[in-house]
């Protein structure tokens, strides 16, 4: 689940043409503990609070970014997007101009936003 790309299409998300409502998003607990398990002793550089936000890093001489999907189909409120990776941070934004919260604290840094749309990047420099 966490490495099907982020897709920029206009039809992403916003409509029933983008057929995201086909996208399983509520599991039997049972099998979200299987799905958890498979991943648990791989390393995440990024994890969202949210286990239906995919995250991807793109890294540039330029700058960082990360680039956010949201399979849920309904903004997350407060998500938390938690690394222990050295990226700048010292002007982070939403391209969007939405609030983001960054916390540094124990070796990570923790990113905190309200997560609204299908997808979104946050910069990093």
């Amino acid at each position: 689940m966490r490495d099907t790309g982020a897709n920029y299409s206009p039809h992403h998300g916003g409509t029933d043409d983008g057929m995201c409502h086909f996208i399983p998003t509520e599991f039997h607990p049972l099998i979200a503990c299987l799905i958890d398990a498979t991943v648990e002793s791989m390393a995440i550089p990024v994890e969202a609070s949210d286990p239906l936000v995919e995250t991807k890093i793109i890294e540039s001489p330029h700058g960082t970014i990360l680039v956010l999907t949201n399979w849920r189909g309904q903004p997350v409120r407060g998500l938390r997007l938690t690394t222990s990776l050295a990226l700048p941070a010292k002007d982070a934004r939403l391209p969007t101009g939405s609030p983001l919260h960054v916390e540094r604290k124990d070796g990570q840094t923790i990113f905190t936003l309200d997560f609204e749309r299908a997808g979104d990047v946050l910069i990093l420099r």
